[in-house]
């Protein structure tokens, strides 16, 4: 007989019993086994199971019409496409995506044995929801291993009902329009109809306002400098960043305005804020909100038993601030699009919805709309993949397809194209971040021998505590006492001394490559791009792998690599890169040329 264990707690005093491992594995004796390796193992397969079901969902039909005709917005633009299930972000907003990519592969696996009773161990009540189902469907009998109290979860529901995602959702949209109507009356705003060679869609980077560095370096690198100096036209256009106050905000604007730098000009979007609008996405609500039962209706029937893991996001879609945030972009940018005009586009490719309204706008007046991965292409990170079919069927799909993809490196070009991207609709260009990295590269191959353990934190709170948990274990600390620790937390995910208890870390606010330059030895998260430059600047790296997760690592499938799951690991990885004396890997994963050849000829400066 075989239990699902779903806990970070190995299993005891259940002789008898083989365990399929959901997340964490312990003892593979006899016929027990990990689901994450067998999903690991045949990542490709799984991979493409799920874009496909994605793209089913949103093709499910309800008296003749699809989910994506039922919430067209316009014609040729449909709101499924904003949708958080169509999103894929399981990175940080849909983490049950990976619950459902795990229970695909074992559907399989009891497809291909046979099976009469299953015992579970969970506290995710989705996920024994769900498996419920899928047993209910093969004639299999789940027994609940410990009788769990899931009072708190069925709490969890009533909290998350659409009426109080409404309520959200509203709120939601009298605060953007309060903090948008200074922007809008002020001399901030703009009246006039500019024209120029490029326009860029960006976010205001809190590290270049409070630390005076120059400004959209930190997405854009060295770019906007050659723009100044060479006299090239442009308008770039700011997503509101809430991390910075209101004040600090409209504070940097009006200066820049005054400023008017060269050919430049700079606005946050909030400037082209109208109350008219509001209108607008009222009108635009009510469609959804009428829409609503019937896609319901479609998704629950076409997802069978894995409805249970979706109808969080699909209410958060239609009814909560994700909704009424898409919307209010989505008029916004129709608005914007009027205003300017340019013979470039270019804009930070993260799926988001904000970018396809962005593309759908502006493409019909300006044919040349590019997005920028400006970050790697991590390979589970499914926001940046789709089935293939959306590329060839767009009649069908109402997908607002950009003209181009720009990536900065051959890793992130076949991970695109593998999946189906089409190639003549992808370029490689410099990687515009990670060009300062050039000024480190001349110092970072000679091993200090300083003794030096660098730790570089990551953007969501629960990874870094990850991290942070692993560090201040006993037998790591032991490992780490002859070594200095240096601890340079990610902008938007600070840390406290507290948090590292008695351990001796030093937290320190330096440019990455700076510390990884200076540093032995370098521990990364499981999701940052950072790791891409550790190993450029020839560093040894042990990565951060909680099994609980997928594996997002930009260097997952890299020969070499070590990866920490757990102290022990962590220790074990930590006693054998101590005894390295040089650095190990040199991958050249980033184009760093400093000419900005390939973008110069991309957008034609």
């Amino acid at each position: 007989m075989f239990c699902i264990w779903d806990d970070v707690n190995s299993p005891e005093n259940l002789e008898g019993l083989n365990f399929i491992y959901w997340s964490k594995s312990f003892s593979l004796e006899n016929s027990s086994f990990s689901i994450t390796d067998i999903l690991e193992k045949n990542s490709d397969r799984y991979k493409s199971f799920y874009l496909e079901f994605v793209l089913e969902l949103g093709l499910s039909e309800h008296n003749g019409k699809s989910v994506i005709d039922l919430l067209a917005l316009k014609p040729d633009f449909s709101f499924w496409w904003m949708t958080l299930i169509a999103q894929k972000n399981n990175w940080a907003k849909s983490p049950q995506i990976n619950h459902i990519l795990k229970l695909m592969v074992l559907e399989d696996w009891l497809n291909r044995n046979k099976c009469k009773k299953l015992f579970i161990n969970t506290r995710n009540f989705e996920l024994f929801r769900t498996i419920s189902k899928l047993c209910k469907t093969k004639d299999i009998k789940l027994i609940n291993l410990k009788k769990k109290n899931y009072f708190l979860a069925r709490l969890k529901i009533i909290y998350t009902n659409k009426f109080f995602y409404l309520f959200k959702s509203f709120f939601w949209l009298l605060r953007e329009t309060v903090l948008s109507i200074p922007f809008a009356i002020t001399s901030i705003s703009i009246k006039e109809n500019f024209k120029s060679n490029v326009i860029f869609i960006s976010y205001l980077s809190q590290n270049e306002i409070e630390n005076d560095k120059e400004l959209n370096s930190d997405y854009w690198g060295p770019l906007p400098s050659y723009i100044n100096k060479n006299n090239i036209s442009s308008n770039w256009l700011y997503l509101p960043n809430r991390k910075l106050s209101f004040f600090k905000n409209l504070l940097f604007f009006k200066n820049i305005k005054e400023q008017q730098i060269n050919q430049n000009n700079y606005f946050s979007i909030s400037s082209f804020f109208s109350l008219t609008l509001l209108g607008e996405i009222f009108r635009n609500f009510l469609f959804i909100f009428r829409q609503s039962r019937l896609v319901s209706t479609s998704i629950k029937k076409e997802s069978s038993y894995y409805w249970d893991l979706l109808n969080n996001d699909l209410k958060k879609s239609l009814f909560g601030p994700e909704m009424i945030r898409n919307l209010f972009y989505f008029s916004l940018f129709g608005r914007i699009s009027k205003t300017m005009s340019a013979n470039n586009l270019i804009y930070l490719y993260e799926n988001q919805p904000w970018e396809l309204s962005a593309s759908y706008f502006f493409g019909k007046k300006i044919k040349r709309i590019f997005g920028f991965a400006h970050s790697s292409i991590r390979y589970w990170d499914l926001r940046y993949f789709n089935s293939h079919r959306i590329y060839k069927n767009n009649f069908k799909t109402l997908f607002p397809f950009f003209c181009d993809l720009i990536v900065h490196g051959k890793n992130d070009l076949k991970n695109m194209t593998e999946f189906g991207f089409p190639k003549e609709k992808i370029k490689e260009a410099e990687s515009l971040r990670y060009i300062y990295l050039n000024k480190y590269l001349s110092t970072s191959t000679k091993h200090k021998m300083s003794n030096t353990f660098l730790v570089l934190g990551e953007y969501l709170r629960s990874d870094t505590k990850f991290m942070v948990d692993l560090l201040t274990s006993e037998n790591v600390k032991e490992v780490l006492e002859n070594y200095k620790i240096i601890f340079k937390p990610h902008p938007l995910c600070p840390v406290k001394k507290s948090d590292f208890k008695d351990l001796n870390v030093e937290i320190n606010f330096s440019a990455p490559g700076k510390l990884i330059s200076q540093s032995d030895l370098v521990f990364v998260g499981n999701v940052s791009s950072v790791a891409s430059e550790v190993i450029t600047l020839g560093k040894q790296v042990i990565c951060a792998k909680d099994l609980t997760l997928l594996d997002m690592s930009p260097l997952r499938g890299y020969k070499g690599i070590s990866f920490a799951v757990d102290s022990d690991s962590f220790s074990k990885e930590l006693r054998k890169k101590t005894f390295v004396q040089k650095d190990t890997y040199q991958e050249s994963i980033l184009n760093l040329d400093e000419s900005l050849k390939l973008w110069r000829n991309i957008l034609k400066i």
